[in-house]
């Protein structure tokens, strides 16, 4: 994904250096973000926000000038957002628990509904306690710019619009408390050797949502340089309005207290947040 985003890079570069001669009306530059992330969960009675998570972005910002002071700002960046989740608050409701297999892959939880047996299977459970969660995303901001007349070298600027999110690929850190799962003669799931333990680098992409839409309000201010080159420097605030978790992940479940040794969805939900500090140069 980098070498496209880079050849596509290089390509809108020369096609817009040579535009540029004809055309004043459009610019063009490259940008880099640091994000400081959070998630909203919807019951906070059962999940928390467990603090800011750093993310950071780089790629090319496109700015299209449709009247005095005014353009259409878009662009296409690779985003990696870093979130903190609390499942600890949910043992009132039922704990938050997921299997892996020897390959450090997520099992489905409903296909183990008689217990675990470590010695046959290879599989381990795990009572969830906090998760750090770091996305990957292609984003695409789009927003209206409108900006004061040159005062000095300076020309400030505020900015109102949307971010479209796509996700290629998600990771997790994980603490937990681990088990040797054994299953009773009734399927009742018993729990053998706790051990607190930490899981890293688990792809959890699947438990992930696929798209996120939120909106972008900010602004910043240009140093000009020499003609249409200046320095931009912007601070925005983001505010998703999507579920950045599935709802319905079978991959992380609670056990059902009514059908003991069977599983439903933890149901969890989380909103996206973030405050984003740019650097960039225009063209």
């Amino acid at each position: 994904m980098k070498k496209i985003l880079l050849g596509l890079t290089l390509l809108t570069a020369i096609t817009v250096t040579n535009a540029q001669d004809e055309d004043k009306n459009f610019r063009f530059g490259l940008k880099g973000d640091l994000s400081f992330n959070w998630l909203n969960p919807e019951k906070k009675n059962e999940l928390a926000n467990n603090g800011v998570g750093i993310g950071y972005a780089w790629g090319l910002q496109l700015e299209f000038k449709v009247a005095n002071n005014i353009s259409v700002v878009s662009g296409l960046n690779l985003l990696s957002a870093a979130y903190k989740l609390d499942y600890s608050k949910g043992s009132a409701s039922g704990t938050s628990q997921y299997v892996l297999k020897a390959s450090q892959e997520f099992a489905d939880l409903s296909n183990y509904t008689n217990g675990f047996n470590d010695t046959t299977s290879s599989l381990r459970l795990f009572e969830l306690n906090s998760r750090s969660i770091r996305g990957n995303y292609i984003n695409i901001p789009l927003s209206l710019k409108m900006k004061t007349n040159e005062i000095g070298y300076m020309t400030y600027f505020g900015e109102f619009g949307v971010n479209i999110n796509v996700l290629t690929k998600g990771k997790v850190i994980e603490d937990n408390v681990g088990y040797i799962g054994l299953s009773s003669p009734d399927s009742v799931v018993l729990r053998a050797n706790p051990v607190p333990s930490t899981n890293e680098d688990l792809n959890i992409t699947k438990s992930m949502g696929l798209f996120n839409m939120g909106l972008r309000i900010g602004g910043g201010a240009e140093y000009n340089f020499s003609g249409s080159t200046s320095m931009f420097f912007a601070l925005h605030y983001n505010h998703y309005f999507i579920n950045a978790l599935r709802t319905k992940d079978k991959f992380l479940q609670k056990e059902d207290v009514n059908k003991p040794g069977s599983f439903i969805s933890a149901g969890q939900k989380a909103i996206p947040g973030a405050i984003t500090l740019t650097v960039g140069i225009l063209f």
